[in-house]
């Protein structure tokens, strides 16, 4: 390798916190889940208007149950990824020391991921997608496993040559959900 290919082009340092982790988790499953969140929404709205119906028509225990089950499917979409964000964060060692610093240095062909426990070496074309949202850029190396990098840990560098350089390595597979 030549020592251009060697410049970092881009680094950023960054700390997951559980506010971090919850965001991303809302993120994930929100985006992974557009058409069954959809369709749950219109069953609770349809089972809403199923309970208010009977109870006005004198079917008060159907109306309760009706209404006992919008409720709970309204819990449902609101916690359930603050309820897995929860039990994965306890559960990993790595995700609740906020006081591991994630160092990533992105080059021409790869990014290196340093932290106090391991390095890791990327290519590019290991990543299966790039989110980009309002406050960070998430790279998923899978469905399921993902880095989270906030904008504002990235120093001396500027966010729009980072973006033409991820819009470059994955074309369609960058997408910006602002």
């Amino acid at each position: 390798m030549s020592k251009d290919n060697e410049k970092v082009l881009f680094s950023a340092k960054t700390r997951y916190t559980y506010e971090e982790y919850l965001k991303m988790n809302k993120f994930h499953f929100y985006r992974k889940n557009v058409v069954y969140i959809s369709f749950l929404i219109a069953f609770i709205i349809i089972l809403g208007f199923m309970g208010v119906a009977n109870i006005f028509l004198g079917g008060i225990v159907e109306g309760v149950i009706c209404l006992a089950l919008f409720v709970y499917f309204i819990l449902f979409i609101i916690l359930m990824p603050r309820i897995s964000t929860r039990s994965i964060y306890k559960s990993d060692k790595l995700l609740n020391d906020e006081n591991v610093e994630n160092s990533f240095k992105f080059y021409d062909n790869y990014f290196v991921i340093t932290n106090q426990n391991s390095t890791s070496k990327i290519d590019y074309s290991k990543i299966y997608r790039v989110y980009e949202t309002k406050t960070n850029f998430y790279f998923y190396l899978n469905k399921r496993l993902v880095y989270i990098i906030k904008k504002d840990d990235f120093k001396n560098c500027n966010l729009q040559d980072f973006r033409w350089l991820l819009q470059r390595k994955y074309g369609k597979y960058y997408i910006i959900k602002m």
